[in-house]
């Protein structure tokens, strides 16, 4: 009799374990990187740059133009159908869908970095060495923390945490409610680029040619591995791959867990321009003047389109399209499959901000603020 009891247990704990593995291989299968979007810089916390729910259309027209700054590098947030954007002339601005303004708020320096939101509160750095807290319905200041340099990164809010790096070098959590200092992480140079965030770790790069991994809740160091160049652009986290380049013309993707290197691909120019990536395909610009679609799993080359002029904006995928901007003053809208252009529409100054939607409104910055509806 206990035999057999013995051999259904074990048969029993067969088919759980048997279950187990096809639920870890499905999960691993299915992590396809459309993760809830969230109310950020790249619209997730894995930055995959990806617009899950609108189609935008091919005849662009300009709905407005908000003038009253001067060059708009930070990418705008679209949250609870209003626009939030800072500029060089130090002044973080809430404009409604169409453009008109709702209120301002000054800060002492140029704001590059783009903000977040979280209940009724948005988050951001600028290069007066603050970081600042402002309520979102009035633009009133909830509180502002001091480094020890200019922010350049745009935040993520987790689990009551603002999470941002500073060109002090430091990676910084602070608590969301009251901006008290809940750890920072000291690397050993600049912090520019955005953090992202994947099975609770920190992933970020900085200048000194280190890409980092960090638990989110204690700021302690998981992994780094030396990338052998300066890392300005933004990670993407997809399918359990890190995707991250430095300024050596070399697009890395990373094992999430280890940090080991799966492929390289080089261009033909530095990379600034932080990744997007849906469907297998990642698409990223450089200074080459290209922008690159290569397959996400093997790195092969899909489709590059020359530009011309340097790409540091950072594209967004809309259903079928690729939107984004380049120094050549253009915003430009190509095709998924093959590249080719569907539009492009000029404004008047370089383009360094990413596009961001709004129902069927395009918002970009450049000298200005742009609002151009697609149709």
């Amino acid at each position: 009799m206990s035999s057999l009891l013995e051999k259904q247990n074990n048969k029993y704990i067969q088919q759980v374990s048997s279950f187990v593995s096809i639920i870890n291989k499905l999960s691993v299968e299915m992590d396809d990187g459309e993760y809830d979007e969230k109310p950020m810089f790249r619209g997730n916390y894995c930055h995959t740059g990806f617009e899950k729910h609108n189609k935008i259309g091919n005849n662009p027209e300009l709905l407005f133009k908000f003038c009253d700054l001067t060059n708009v590098t930070s990418t705008p947030l679209i949250a609870d159908n209003k626009i939030f954007f800072g500029c060089d002339t130090g002044i973080m601005f809430c404009l409604d869908e169409n453009g008109c303004e709702l209120w301002r708020y000054t800060t002492g320096r140029e704001i590059k970095s783009s903000a977040a939101k979280s209940s009724n509160t948005i988050f951001f750095g600028c290069f007066d060495s603050y970081f600042y807290c402002l309520y979102a319905k009035t633009g009133s200041l909830k509180w502002k923390f001091k480094t020890d340099d200019w922010i350049f990164s745009s935040p993520l809010i987790y689990s009551g945490l603002v999470i941002f790096g500073g060109m002090d070098g430091n990676m910084y959590a602070l608590n969301e409610n009251d901006g008290s200092l809940r750890w920072k992480f000291k690397t050993e140079s600049w912090v520019v680029c955005s953090p992202a965030l994947y099975n609770d770790t920190i992933y970020f790069g900085s200048r000194d040619r280190s890409f980092y991994a960090l638990n989110y809740l204690t700021g302690e160091l998981v992994w780094k591995v030396d990338l052998k160049s300066p890392i300005h652009a933004s990670p993407v986290v997809y399918k359990n791959k890190i995707f991250v380049s430095g300024i050596d013309n070399v697009m890395h993707a990373l094992d999430y867990k280890s940090g080991e290197h799966i492929w390289k691909y080089t261009t033909l120019g530095p990379v600034f321009s932080s990744a997007a990536v849906v469907n297998d395909v990642l698409f990223f610009g450089a200074k080459d003047g290209f922008l690159y679609a290569i397959n996400a799993e093997t790195s092969l080359l899909k489709w590059k389109v020359e530009i011309g002029k340097s790409i540091h904006s950072s594209p967004l995928i809309v259903g079928d399209k690729v939107l984004f901007g380049c120094d050549d003053y253009y915003l430009y809208c190509l095709n998924f499959d093959d590249g080719k252009l569907n539009w492009k529409y000029k404004t008047e100054y370089k383009i360094r901000s990413s596009p961001v939607l709004i129902n069927d409104t395009i918002v970009i910055g450049s000298q200005y603020l742009y609002g151009i509806r697609v149709k």
